[in-house]
C-alpha cells in the first residue's frame, strides 16, 4: 500500500515538473492550453452567456425614445446578476495565474488572452468599466499580433459607449481605421459599435450608415 501511494506522489511531483508553466516544452503546453480553454475559458463563457439572457430579459425598451444598441437592463439588473460575471472573472483569474506560459515576454498557452478577453467582458457586463478598461488595454499592448487584441479594442469602445467618454471612443475608432491589419470579420461589430458612437453623439446621419 504505502508502496503505490509513494508512486502516486511521485508520480505527481514529476507531471507538474513536466508541465510547469516555464518550460516551454510540447507536454506542458498540451496540458495548459487544454485547462486553459475547457477549465476557464469555456465555463466562464457559459456564466457570461447565462448572465447576458438575465441582462436581456430584464431590459425594458422605451419607443418614446431611439432604441439602445444593446440589451444590457440597468444598473439594479447589472447588480443582480453580478454572480454571473463575477463567476467569469473568478474563472478566468484562476487559469491565468495557473497556467500562463508567458516567458521572456512571450505566451506560449494560447487560450489566455481568451481568458483576459472573457474577463474584461465580464467586467463590462458587471459595469465595473474601469477594471474592464484596463483588461482591455492590457491585452492591446500584450498580445499585438493576434485578433484577439482587435476584439479588445471593440470592447474597449464599447465600455468607453457605455461611459458616455466621446473622445476616447473617437480615438481607438481612427487607430482601428488606420490600421489595415483589423480582421474583415470584425466588419460587423466595428460597424455596430461606431453606430453606438454616433448615436450618443446625436449625429444621426452617420449613425444610420452605419447600421445600415
Amino acid at each position: 500500500k504505502n508502496f503505490y501511494i509513494s508512486l502516486l506522489i511521485a508520480t505527481g511531483i514529476i507531471f507538474g515538473w513536466t508541465c510547469s508553466v516555464k518550460k516551454n516544452t510540447f507536454t506542458a503546453r498540451s496540458y495548459h492550453n487544454m485547462t486553459a480553454h475547457y477549465n476557464g475559458y469555456y465555463w466562464a463563457n457559459e456564466a457570461i452567456k447565462e448572465g447576458v439572457d438575465k441582462l436581456d430579459k430584464a431590459h425594458v425598451d422605451d419607443y418614446s425614445k431611439i432604441l439602445d444598441m444593446y440589451r444590457l437592463g440597468d444598473d439594479k439588473a447589472a447588480k443582480s446578476n453580478a454572480n454571473f460575471f463575477d463567476k467569469a472573472i473568478t474563472k478566468t483569474s484562476t487559469v491565468i495565474a495557473r497556467h500562463s506560459m508567458l516567458i521572456k515576454d512571450k505566451e506560449y498557452c494560447k487560450w489566455i488572452d481568451d481568458n483576459y478577453l472573457t474577463m474584461g467582458i465580464a467586467h463590462y457586463y458587471k459595469r465595473d468599466y474601469y477594471a474592464g478598461i484596463e483588461v482591455f488595454e492590457y491585452i492591446a499592448r500584450q498580445y499585438k499580433n493576434t485578433e484577439t487584441k482587435y476584439e479588445a479594442l471593440l470592447w474597449l469602445i464599447r465600455t468607453y459607449n457605455s461611459m458616455n467618454s466621446v473622445i476616447n471612443t473617437q480615438a481607438i475608432v481612427d487607430l482601428i481605421k488606420n490600421d489595415p491589419d483589423f480582421p474583415k470579420k470584425l466588419d460587423g461589430e466595428f460597424a455596430a459599435v461606431q453606430a453606438e458612437h454616433f448615436i450618443l453623439t446625436e449625429n444621426y446621419e452617420k449613425a444610420i450608415f452605419y447600421l445600415t
